[in-house]
């Protein structure tokens, strides 16, 4: 490099060739066949269906589920209500990415009846 007009450039090609190289690389395993270590995947139905390229989310119905299996668990212990305060179970449990930042975020999930607002429990 002799410059930093030359560095610039380099710089440059590489972006655009890794742009290329990853939209090729896409392209290439939607439509392949399962092979190697993919072949030992197995159909599960409980397993949620992978999302669409640049989807990064479960369906809402996936997180009903998983609340409903939580309700239950706890009224089968005799339990009211389950009450969350780390963010990765209130992401499982209701599919709220909000992050709880400096303030303390809590979920309390009823094991019985209908919730107020955010996900509904019929």
């Amino acid at each position: 490099m002799d410059s930093r007009r030359g560095f610039i450039r380099d710089i440059g090609a590489g972006l655009v060739a890794s742009s290329i190289a990853s939209q090729a690389l896409a392209q290439a395993t939607a439509g392949a066949k399962r092979s190697g270590s993919e072949s030992l995947l197995v159909d599960n139905p409980y397993h949620p269906e992978p999302a669409p390229l640049g989807v990064d989310r479960l369906p809402l119905n996936w997180y009903k589920r998983q609340a409903a299996r939580m309700r239950e668990a706890a009224a089968g212990r005799g339990v009211d209500a389950v009450v969350f305060g780390t963010d990765d179970n209130i992401v499982y449990f209701t599919g709220c990415f909000r992050g709880s930042g400096e303030r303390s975020t809590w979920v309390v999930l009823p094991t019985t009846g209908r919730m107020r607002g955010g996900l509904a429990f019929d």
